[in-house]
């Protein structure tokens, strides 16, 4: 059985968050459904936070397997800092999700998330941060 915590991070969630989430019992359906101004209000979740975590529960769930995988190979850290800028991680789609729809563990990397918000941002402060750079780091 998946646990909430495990859903969450099937859609991209950061599983800091998603370990929050289960530690009060909120389910990705109750997240989808339940207003943003009703989370913030009962759970005292951030409203950057909650957009963010819907507009992941839009998405298609990354298999299970795929995720488990995932994790593994990369020791459940950052592929492109190796866990030193935080113990934290998100499930990275390499090629946008959005014009891939691409959930294959080829397309996927484990970043921290300030990697993840460097990757998002463009801010290309070196190569590593390019799709190539961060596929060869995760392998």
């Amino acid at each position: 059985m998946t646990s909430l915590k495990d859903t969450y991070i099937q859609y991209g969630v950061p599983n800091n968050w998603a370990s929050k989430y289960n530690s009060i019992g909120i389910s990705a359906a109750t997240s989808k459904i339940t207003s943003s101004k009703n989370l913030v209000n009962k759970y005292k979740i951030p409203i950057v936070e909650i957009k963010f975590v819907k507009k992941c529960l839009l998405r298609e769930p990354i298999k299970q397997s795929v995720v488990q995988k995932l994790i593994l190979n990369n020791r459940g850290v950052c592929c492109i800092c190796k866990g030193q800028k935080s113990d934290a991680f998100i499930i990275h789609h390499i090629k946008e999700y959005s014009k891939s729809q691409d959930n294959k563990y080829s397309n996927l990397a484990l970043l921290c998330p300030n990697d993840h918000e460097l990757t998002h941002r463009g801010l290309q402060l070196s190569h590593r941060y390019s799709p190539i750079e961060i596929k060869k780091n995760k392998n």
